[in-house]
């Protein structure tokens, strides 16, 4: 993947998470203070929309990472996938539950678990993700 010069997120359909990031943080520590007084500025702090950190995206110059680098478990299957990006419906208390009775949390996650009820691969990264927390906490 190389090193970026600030960071790197995945770039999906021109939508850019944060959720997943490669830092360069010796770049990111040497532009602290110039990140600060960005991010202070009033004209940024209306636009902060909690979603995700736009200060990043919007004063650093970022680089996009392969797709296969933040995959969700909603998307169809891919063996290439090196890390699974768990935003948006969470494997316990949505995608479980919607999997069982139908039950949406959130009317935003809707799609997002529609098409995971399609994908075999969604409930099976879930339980992935499961043993995984399972295992870590024996240990």
């Amino acid at each position: 993947l190389g090193v970026p010069r600030f960071f790197a997120v995945p770039d999906s359909k021109n939508t850019r998470h944060s959720g997943v990031m490669l830092m360069n943080l010796k770049n990111l520590r040497q532009s602290y203070s110039e990140f600060s007084a960005f991010v202070i500025n009033e004209k940024q702090l209306l636009k902060i929309d909690g979603v995700d950190p736009c200060s990043y995206l919007e004063f650093y110059e970022e680089t996009s990472l392969p797709l296969r680098v933040g995959w969700k478990p909603h998307q169809p299957e891919n063996n290439s996938v090196s890390l699974v990006h768990f935003y948006g419906p969470n494997c316990q208390v949505d995608i479980f539950p919607y999997l069982r009775t139908g039950h949406v949390r959130f009317e935003l996650y809707r799609g997002d678990l529609e098409m995971c009820a399609q994908e075999r691969s969604c409930a099976q990264l879930c339980r992935q993700y499961e043993n995984y927390l399972n295992d870590a906490s024996d240990t």
